[in-house]
């Protein structure tokens, strides 16, 4: 097991960046993790430091400008918020009742299992 790494910042090799320098690029906790993740996924993992992270970079991955987001309703309000927020580069979102069908036309389906308040579940 990796010992924790409290560290922020790391010293310079040679008046260079090491292979950790600074916490919010890489750190060795949390390299191992994604590394000891992969293993066990059989793929690759990537960790975020918060959730409207890990959501905005998906986001923004795999949808372009004009395209739509079709969001479950009922779900936590950061979601709303951040893609109410992503509109002005092109994105739009319309929310749907989740224990039905995704409305057509959707780009991106997101939905929450279960959904946070409501605890209504999709139909899968």
């Amino acid at each position: 097991m990796e010992p924790l790494d409290r560290s922020t910042i790391w010293p310079y090799e040679s008046g260079e960046p090491g292979r950790f320098y600074y916490q919010r690029y890489a750190h060795p906790t949390g390299v191992a993790t994604e590394e000891a993740l992969g293993q066990l996924e059989g793929g690759e993992a990537l960790l975020f430091p918060s959730g409207s992270g890990a959501i905005t970079a998906l986001v923004l991955a795999f949808c372009e400008p004009g395209q739509t987001i079709a969001l479950a309703e009922g779900g936590y309000y950061g979601t709303a918020l951040l893609f109410g927020a992503l509109e002005r580069w092109g994105l739009r979102f319309v929310e749907f009742d989740q224990t039905g069908p995704p409305p057509d036309g959707a780009d991106l389906v997101w939905l929450e299992a279960p959904s946070n308040p409501f605890l209504t579940m999709p139909d899968f």
